[in-house]
């Protein structure tokens, strides 16, 4: 089984090269946390993760400080933990902690840790952005609760995303689907409606990851 390895990460995170959607978001989800968290145990440890949204199993295999994602469950699993694997925001139950309590806590803070800051999520999302040449005027972001804003790019951005703390976390992070968002009233834009499915789309090979759209 062949694996590829993210970029720019101090912990690499490798996915089956033709991984489905639901391993790219939870590969997502660890790039993120590894932002603010760090896992580096010595001998290999492998945890099984199980969706209590369908019949979905994965297996994480941590060692030498790098985290392999595979679909089902290792025969060789010595930690299982449940949760809903869409949700970046979800917390996750740990099951059978006795095995190795220590290795239980790191694997469950790692899953459980708080996004970064909506800025560090917004340079996370632009970084990507290269990808989609529409965007390449730039977005400004507005935060409605702190009073910050960024302009990400370069160009004179006739673009606007406006919410609060929350919200712009979970946009940037690839959370939940920028359009769907804004439709419900959770963030607000300014711009085209084809400046909108280009942010979309932005965002949804975030949550995917390297190299899918």
């Amino acid at each position: 089984m062949k694996f590829k390895k993210s970029n720019n990460m101090p912990i690499p995170v490798k996915t089956e090269a033709d991984a489905d959607p639901v391993i790219r978001n939870m590969a997502n989800r660890l790039r993120l946390s590894l932002k603010t968290s760090s896992l580096s145990p010595r001998i290999i440890k492998r945890v099984g993760l199980r969706s209590i949204t369908d019949n979905r199993t994965l297996t994480l295999t941590i060692r030498n400080g790098e985290i392999e994602i595979s679909s089902g469950i290792s025969p060789h699993t010595q930690i299982f933990f449940s949760g809903d694997f869409s949700n970046l925001s979800a917390t996750v139950r740990p099951e059978k902690i006795w095995r190795s309590p220590i290795m239980a806590l790191r694997v469950n803070r790692l899953l459980t840790q708080t996004l970064p800051d909506w800025m560090e999520c917004a340079k996370f999302f632009w970084a990507r952005s290269i990808e989609i040449p529409e965007l390449s005027n730039g977005l400004t972001v507005i935060c409605e609760d702190d009073h910050r804003r960024i302009i990400l790019g370069e160009g004179n951005s006739a673009i606007e995303l406006h919410g609060n703390k929350q919200t712009l976390q979970q946009a940037f992070s690839g959370s939940s689907p920028i359009s769907v968002m804004v439709a419900m009233g959770l963030l607000k834009f300014r711009g085209s409606m084809r400046d909108l499915a280009y942010l979309s789309n932005l965002g949804q090979r975030v949550m995917l990851g390297d190299g899918h759209g």
